[in-house]
């Protein structure tokens, strides 16, 4: 698809020539000597030209500055061959919005010069473009302009190319009867015109899509067309390839004395035209043929020839059908060691072809996408302002333009200061996600148990059973204002509760141990509340509180020791008892642990659980806050 757009294209570049080996030093020494008018213009591009398969960047400099002068120049002609030269590096380098912008501001400039035929090839340009990212409607829409500019100047073989051009449309939307439709008037058109070559082509072009329209009977007959025409030619390149067609056609006929001949023939002629790709084409359609016939060591044989032609060019279609033939006929022959070496080939290369088809079908969908949203964007591109205007306006540029650079740049400063502080709240905005779904999850459910128990209280007549019930529906409900307080305390510490996380500490670790009647020795350092984001406090609180009440409840110590520092890029938390302790490796897993490691997941802490029957428990946790 590449070379077809590209030879329309510069097609439509036209008007002046320069020797096909004109170096680059005295080039650029023409360039230095030249005055500032149209001939510099013209050799600033062919500067560009030379630079291109060298370096796209070097190119693209030559024709900004051919560009830049001929808007000096009101020179139309070179802005419109400047900027079509400018499509098609971007062409190269896959940048397919880039080369719409810079075609439609070609055609601005080529309207302007009047001149129908160049336009029409321009517009051919621009389909190629659409069908090349499958916008098949804008396709055919630029072929019908083509037509319309083609009509006017009677140019009867730009009007078989566009032809040839709308039938490829049709073919790529599997719409096969205006395809021949349309093949057929280009073909017509290329004998009237005596274009031998062209109409050889266009034949195979029509043989290929018979082909596919399983008509195998008429696509032989109009292959054979084209091979006596390439034949007359002595074209070696179109009369192997053609010949390589008809090896195919006549294979799935099963003619296979007639496909050998032809093959022989076609590879005959694959060498004399010195075009390696052409000779890897007949040498697979000879493996094909001799796989058809059961021949497998001939086929490996002709398919160890091709398959390093197109490992070569890259060719990973090729490849991928070679390496398939190569494991059936190895596996034929009973060598199960290249059958496996070549199905694994296989394998690998069709997952790079399917990653290589999703990466070109996305990318072309993302291209698409720009295209409907940005398509008047595009087209203010060529509604540049004359030279005239923009000397008288200049001075306005130059002082705007500053403006608003000083305005960005103040815009990027505070875009930057602000930028930590947002990430800052989306972070505590998600927090508070979660903590609204803590308060759902476990308030929620401690409300209904509430309400269940106050149900079965009023109808329970006075007894134990009752007492026992408003006890725990008591406990329920102490439960619940606990988490709705440690809660609201992570969001708005304080605003809701007058207090820092060291008091808040203490006053949990207190409450609990003396009402358990355990001796509590406390050592808890103030910690500032830009320490420590939201999420940090919240999970630290947490671990603190479960690491304590478990002790409390569970080992039976008569002395619980708390310690938290704060050492600088380290906070460091430690609860230890004097309890019964337990065994890591055997203890139940419960709540209780598995949340204290969860949070210290969470908090991308080290953790550290130490605990042996008889001698207690030691929970140490330590927070990084560089981490």
């Amino acid at each position: 698809m590449k070379q077809t757009f590209l030879i329309f294209l510069l097609s439509a570049i036209s008007s002046w020539a320069f020797p096909q080996n004109q170096k680059p030093d005295s080039l650029l020494s023409l360039i230095a000597a030249s005055a500032p008018d149209t001939h510099r213009v013209n050799l600033l591009r062919k500067a560009g030209q030379i630079q291109l398969r060298k370096d796209s960047a070097v190119a693209m400099a030559y024709y900004r500055q051919s560009v830049a002068l001929a808007r000096e120049l009101n020179y139309y002609a070179g802005l419109s061959e400047g900027y079509s030269r400018m499509a098609i590096v971007h062409y190269y380098n896959d940048a397919y919005d880039s080369v719409r912008a810079y075609v439609d501001t070609s055609l601005y400039y080529l309207r302007k010069t009047g001149n129908p035929i160049e336009l029409a090839k321009a517009y051919i340009g621009s389909a190629n473009i659409h069908l090349s990212i499958n916008n098949y409607q804008l396709a055919l829409n630029d072929c019908l302009t083509a037509e319309n500019y083609t009509r006017e100047t009677g140019d009867q073989e730009t009007l078989a190319q566009i032809f040839q051009l709308q039938s490829h449309i049709y073919r790529s939307q599997n719409q096969f009867t205006p395809a021949l439709e349309f093949q057929l008037k280009a073909i017509n058109l290329f004998r009237q015109l005596q274009k031998r070559p062209e109409e050889g082509h266009a034949l195979y072009a029509h043989a290929m899509l018979l082909s596919r329209m399983k008509k195998r009977a008429e696509a032989h007959k109009v292959l054979n067309t084209a091979i006596t025409i390439a034949d007359s030619l002595k074209n070696y390149a179109s009369m192997a390839t053609y010949r390589q067609v008809l090896i195919e056609i006549l294979t799935e006929e099963k003619r296979y004395t007639e496909a050998r001949s032809t093959a022989q023939k076609a590879l005959k002629f694959a060498e004399l035209s010195d075009t390696p790709r052409i000779k890897g084409y007949v040498l697979e359609s000879l493996s094909l043929l001799e796989q058809a016939q059961q021949n497998y060591n001939e086929t490996i044989r002709y398919a160890l020839q091709a398959y390093p032609v197109f490992e070569h060019t890259r060719d990973l279609w090729h490849q991928r059908k070679l390496a398939e033939i190569l494991s059936q006929a190895y596996e034929k022959t009973g060598d199960t060691g290249q059958a496996l070496l070549y199905h694994k080939t296989y394998t690998a290369l069709h997952d790079s072809l399917l990653r290589q088809q999703l990466n070109m079908e996305t990318r072309r969908m993302q291209v698409q996408s720009r295209f409907r949203e940005k398509d008047n964007e595009i087209k203010l591109l060529a509604q540049e302002k004359e030279l005239q205007e923009q000397r008288l306006f200049r001075q306005t540029l130059v002082s705007l333009l500053t403006g608003t650079l000083t305005l960005l740049l103040l815009g990027g400063i505070i875009l930057l200061r602000n930028r930590s502080r947002l990430k800052h709240q989306i972070r505590e905005l998600e927090l508070r996600n979660r903590i609204a779904s803590d308060l759902h999850d476990e308030v929620g459910s401690s409300l209904s148990s509430i309400h269940l128990l106050s149900q079965m209280i009023r109808n329970q007549p006075e007894s134990t059973k009752r007492s026992e019930l408003f006890e725990t529906m008591s406990r329920n409900v102490k439960e619940t204002v606990d988490r709705v307080t440690d809660i609201v305390w992570v969001v708005k510490p304080e605003e809701n509760e007058k207090g820092n996380l060291r008091e808040r500490m203490e006053r949990f670790a207190y409450d609990i141990c003396i009402s358990a009647g355990i001796e509590l020795e406390l050592d808890i350092s103030d910690i500032k509340k830009d320490t420590l984001t939201m999420e940090q406090r919240k999970n630290l609180y947490l671990i603190f509180k479960e690491a304590v009440n478990n002790a409390v409840k569970y080992s039976g110590t008569p002395k619980l020791r708390v310690q938290l520092t704060h050492t600088g890029k380290d906070i460091l938390l430690n609860v230890e008892d004097h309890g019964r302790g337990f065994d890591p490796a055997t203890v139940k897993k419960g709540n209780g642990l598995t949340n204290i490691r969860n949070r210290a997941k969470e908090l991308n802490a080290r953790l550290e659980i130490s605990s042996r029957e008889g001698e207690g428990t030691t929970v140490s946790l330590a927070v990084n806050l560089n981490g």
